[in-house]
């Protein structure tokens, strides 16, 4: 319940408490209540809320698990889609022993019965990586840096951010999920049995920009990989469609060094 809706049932209940004092209309102008609610009320009717209840396909018992279950999965970094979630609620449903009906527009409503959630962008992360960045990582290589660029005098112009993206081929898990309000985007472990190619770039912390590097997954390049018109990189293959050494290396050599280097060496 909104805090519209809690202020408006705590002044009809104070209401209900003052008929007897001073008066059925007087209670009601009083807490700016229209007195034929007041008067249903005082006779034993219910609110708006409490009275749908019982046509609602869920139980109120049933949405809170469901809401549970959506925060958890997102935790678990298996967020649901508003078609998991729409399935989720028809499986419930179908507990209490009647037919399951969960119609299209039901997701939507349940999602304004329940603040605590809303749907979002996901963002995929491989499992790998996941497994990999803990607080104490972080926080270990973050202090290295630090001393790196202290201990050599690095300013900013000079630091450079070297990140390697992969494009999943032909498989997607992106897309709006369902998740807290209390982030802006829920992350998604990927599968990892699908076709890469990747692209080694990097940045200053100034915002200059190298040339990057694509990695397509095969032996040799492919004229029919590439249209008409496609930017002026660096283009080369792996049989994993990621950099490795030499990779890395020749784009270092080739691209890295002769586009960072200082119009002043001193």
């Amino acid at each position: 319940m909104d805090s519209q809706a809690s202020d408006y049932e705590y002044r009809v209940t104070l209401a209900i408490e003052e008929v007897k004092l001073i008066g059925l209309r007087a209670s009601a102008r009083k807490h700016s209540i229209k007195v034929s609610i007041l008067r249903d009320r005082c006779a034993g009717a219910c609110d708006i809320v409490t009275a749908r209840q019982k046509d609602q396909s869920l139980t109120v018992e049933q949405e809170e698990d469901l809401v549970s279950y959506i925060l958890e999965r997102e935790k678990a970094f298996q967020p649901l889609t508003k078609k998991e979630i729409h399935d989720f609620a028809e499986a419930l449903s179908s507990v209490s022993g009647t037919v399951p009906y969960i119609g299209k527009n039901w997701v939507g409503r349940f999602l304004l019965r329940n603040p605590t959630i809303e749907m979002k962008p996901s963002r995929v992360i491989g499992t790998a990586r996941k497994r990999c960045v803990t607080r104490e990582s972080l926080r270990d290589y973050y202090n290295g840096l630090q001393w790196v660029c202290d201990s050599k005098s690095i300013t900013t112009p000079h630091k450079y951010n070297i990140d390697e993206t992969g494009v999943q081929l032909g498989e997607t898990d992106g897309g709006v999920v369902a998740g807290t309000v209390m982030t802006a985007s829920s992350e998604r472990i990927q599968s990892e049995s699908s076709t890469w190619s990747s692209i080694l770039e990097a940045v200053s912390a100034d915002g200059r920009r190298l040339t990057p590097c694509v990695v397509f997954t095969g032996q040799n390049l492919q004229g029919q990989w590439f249209p008409k018109a496609f930017p002026n990189w660096k283009y080369i293959t792996s049989p994993t469609g990621w950099s490795n050494a030499d990779i890395f290396i020749e784009w270092f050599m080739k691209v890295s060094l002769p586009e960072t280097k200082p119009e002043d060496p001193s």
